[in-house]
């Protein structure tokens, strides 16, 4: 967390209780799936993948650059311009 979104006791109570939960899901995870990210990173691609429905051990897949470029080339068009 680096800032409170609320000012009220109630709101910063409710956000360091979320924080604690989407850590402790991250650990449980991590911990269960035999994961080799740290939980830092667990949570940034959860975050920007939260909308999709895509199973977290798929999602955490380690991928090398050779595969990513062979499973969407389209994200390397501009590059080969």
């Amino acid at each position: 967390m680096r800032a409170f979104f609320g000012r009220t006791p109630n709101a910063v109570r409710a956000q360091i209780r979320t924080a604690i939960c989407a850590y402790l899901l991250t650990a449980i995870a991590r911990k269960q799936l035999q994961l080799t990210q740290s939980p830092h990173q667990i949570l940034q691609i959860a975050s920007v993948s939260a909308f999709e429905q895509t199973p977290l051990l798929e999602l955490l897949m380690e991928t090398t650059p050779e595969t990513a470029i062979n499973e969407s080339p389209n994200q390397l068009m501009f590059n080969e311009i």
